[in-house]
């Protein structure tokens, strides 16, 4: 699913480096898209590039925190925290996680 549900995309196939998909249901996308995959992790960056582009800002501004949403690896927050460093900025980090969602 893409877009907090709004796409909805088949897999039709899976190699080592790519997720082939056919797309089924498609509503209307008003957000930066998001994917989750059923019954799996998806190895992609919690990081995209606008991400990427506003911690720049964000480490100029002397932010007292940064958040970052759709973590599910350790990874997510150490490529967030390598970016800070490498810009000189030790800003904290608060990772929101996201787990797979169980049915009750």
């Amino acid at each position: 699913m893409l877009d907090d549900g709004l796409i909805e995309l088949q897999v039709t196939s899976v190699s080592d480096t790519d997720v082939v998909n056919a797309c089924g249901h498609r509503r209307r996308s008003l957000s930066a898209q998001r994917s989750q995959f059923a019954g799996g992790v998806a190895q992609i960056s919690a990081l995209t590039d606008k991400d990427r582009a506003d911690l720049v800002f964000a480490a100029k501004q002397e932010v007292d925190y940064i958040a970052l949403s759709f973590v599910r690896r350790p990874e997510d927050v150490m490529e967030l925290k390598q970016l800070l460093t490498a810009r000189g900025a030790m800003i904290p980090v608060i990772a929101k996680i996201e787990n797979r969602k169980r049915s009750t």
